[in-house]
């Protein structure tokens, strides 16, 4: 229980403390947060569950071994338990995010996965169709985030992020007839009311209509989108060509042209139509050709090691969000540190290994289970673009550092995806329902100025983003 001293109820914030060696607990709220297979669940409403069938005793120890796990009966053992177990969160999409590991063991080696294994693979979540697609009386939506920067070039063509979620009784698919489309137009906003469409007069309102008739760009969605799911897509705007205030409506359209905008939730966004567009982050952009995965990473690891010495005397207090079974701060040579996921999976896998350096922790990266101003450094390695809500994440993340702390991104792919451009391994990822998202530098830059960080150095190589931020003051 020692190693777990420092956490906190993510709830009250309150210190927890060790109820024996399966419990975590808080004497402020009365919560509790199990320790299973020596990771602790630091997140509530969780359901623990363990299937009554034992997987092959052979498929384990290939399974270990493909892990680099030094073998034996006892670890056998503790490792066949752990592929028994399951977490169940209230948030589905976590429950789907949280039993990828296996999956992801069989994706990193590739053509050195042994077929047979694939019985140890979870059963596939892909969603299938309902009963009723694209049907005009079951369309609801709601949009969540719209990350569209408040200074536009005027007349320019555009693409922004933005997060749609199905509230509606019929499966929305752009590919289905009849099909639909995201699509947005704007809105003159009065001066003094800043997307009052109330107080509009009949002059503007007539201005809106003949706006509303000129055919704006269509965006296709991803993936067919079931009720109950939610998926951020990248949509193309045309920005109006005189400068001044405005409101994006976005709503789904169908391809008739019609509008079921009755039906959607804070769609409505001020933005200025200025002449000078976003200004990126002041990131170095390296030229040469694309590195592979692996490759990438060692030239993050590198480029962390040589922050980390440039800004720390002695060992920050770190923590690594994402870090899973293969934690790449460890090759840091700290004496500890902190390990978050969401996957428990792979890091009761992790606690197999016998280097004990890294504490892992399944918590919830907008819930840390960690008291405010605590680290003094924070990393993550391909780990943003996951997070449905990017810059409640990294202003979570800035309340967590020191005031002298860093926060270090590394790996962040750069570059829109669209229907169009998107690969096999991400439409596989979100028919899953694990969240996948795309960002450009704008958008990366809007995250760190509106999250509360100042770039302090970074790069940009073959769309993979490497940069290291300070918070602001």
């Amino acid at each position: 229980m020692d190693r777990h001293r420092d956490l906190v109820c993510p709830a009250c914030g309150r210190p927890l403390v060790g109820d024996g060696a399966f419990m975590l607990a808080c004497n402020g709220c009365a919560q509790a947060y199990p320790v299973i297979h020596e990771v602790p669940v630091v997140l509530p409403g969780v359901i623990f569950e363990e299937s009554p069938d034992s997987p092959p005793e052979w498929a384990v120890e290939r399974f270990v071994r493909l892990l680099d796990i030094p073998p034996s009966e006892s670890i056998h053992q503790r490792a066949a338990r752990i592929l028994q177990g399951r977490l169940i969160f209230p948030d589905r999409a976590m429950t789907i995010e949280s039993a990828q590991f296996v999956e992801r063991v069989r994706n990193s080696l590739g053509e050195r996965w042994p077929k047979e294994l694939d019985i140890l693979l979870e059963k596939s979540e892909v969603d299938a169709h309902e009963d009723t697609v694209n049907h005009p009386d079951g369309i609801r939506y709601r949009w969540t985030q719209c990350h569209l920067p408040s200074t536009l070039t005027a007349g320019s063509l555009i693409w922004a992020n933005c997060r749609i979620g199905n509230c509606g009784t019929t499966t929305l698919s752009s590919t289905s007839k009849p099909a639909v489309f995201v699509a947005g137009r704007w809105i003159p906003s009065p001066a003094g009311s800043p997307g009052g469409r109330e107080t509009l007069s009949r002059r503007v309102r007539g201005m809106i209509e003949s706006l509303a008739l000129r055919q704006p760009p269509r965006t296709e969605l991803l993936i067919d989108m079931p009720p109950g799911r939610e998926v951020t897509l990248p949509v193309q705007l045309r920005v109006p060509r005189r400068a001044g205030r405005y409101t994006l409506e976005l709503a789904l359209v169908g391809k008739d042209g019609r509008w079921y905008a009755e039906d959607s939730h804070d769609t409505s966004i001020d933005v200025a139509a200025r002449g000078h567009p976003p200004a990126a982050p002041p990131c170095e952009i390296e030229p040469g050709e694309a590195v592979g995965y692996d490759e990438d990473h060692k030239l993050a690891i590198e480029r962390l090691k040589g922050w980390v010495a440039e800004s720390f005397a002695d060992h920050p207090v770190t923590l690594e969000l994402g870090g899973n079974f293969s934690s790449f701060v460890w090759t840091l040579g700290l004496s500890r540190f902190m390990n978050v996921d969401i996957d428990a999976i792979g890091l009761q896998f992790a606690a197999l290994k016998t280097d004990s350096r890294a504490i892992g922790v399944c918590a919830d990266g907008l819930s840390l289970p960690f008291r405010d101003g605590y680290f003094d450094l924070v990393v993550m390695f391909s780990t943003l673009h996951h997070f449905a809500d990017p810059i409640g994440l990294l202003r979570h993340i800035r309340a967590k550092l020191k005031p002298t702390g860093r926060l270090a991104i590394l790996c962040e792919p750069v570059g829109h995806v669209t229907r169009v451009s998107m690969p096999g391994d991400y439409r596989s990822e979100l028919l899953k329902g694990v969240n996948e998202q795309s960002f450009n530098l704008p958008e990366y830059a809007m995250f760190f100025e509106q999250s509360g960080f100042g770039v302090q150095g970074g790069s940009v190589r073959s769309g993979s983003l490497k940069v290291w931020l300070a918070p602001v003051f």
